[in-house]
């Protein structure tokens, strides 16, 4: 039996999916379509393991639940931005923080109406300060009518 060197030692099933990779190609090129990373690498390869996390990771940010900024929270948001003036690190924790003792807020929410650049550095900063603040992913809009999967933070137990 002839074998080639890079399925040399391989086996059949080795064989057949290079044979298999072979022809999806072929298709792919001569149909004009395009094939998903994980039909044209092999099975089991790094690559094929790799676009299917990429898959799995692109469904769960379209499953995650549509998140709209209400009126009300607008407000509250500006409402706490007028009130404390500044933009150092310290002021702009303790602004994401009053926001989040009034509610649920989204990374997009702080960062737009309590201009707060470095979200999640705030949020983790709040955490080493022993505020327990979950994240929860949602999909939401942002100016540029872009649909983002973005950090819903909610702020569970305060610090002692």
């Amino acid at each position: 039996m002839r074998t080639t060197p890079a399925t040399k030692g391989k086996g059949r099933a080795a064989n057949a999916a290079q044979t298999k990779t072979k022809h999806l190609l072929s298709v792919a090129v001569n149909s004009g379509r395009k094939l998903h990373p994980a039909q044209v690498a092999a099975p089991g390869s790094r690559a094929a393991v790799a676009a299917m996390q990429r898959k799995r990771d692109q469904e769960a940010r379209l499953n995650a639940p549509l998140e709209v900024t209400p009126p009300e929270r607008r407000a509250r948001l500006q409402k706490i931005l007028r009130d404390m003036r500044g933009n150092d690190a310290d002021t702009q924790a303790r602004r994401v923080l009053l926001a989040l003792e009034g509610g649920p807020c989204t990374s997009l929410e702080l960062r737009k109406y309590l201009d707060c650049i470095q979200v999640s550095t705030r949020v983790h900063e709040l955490r080493q300060r022993g505020f327990e603040i979950e994240t929860v992913w949602v999909r939401q809009t942002t100016d540029a009518g872009k649909l983002h999967r973005v950090g819903l933070y909610v702020l569970r137990v305060r610090a002692r």
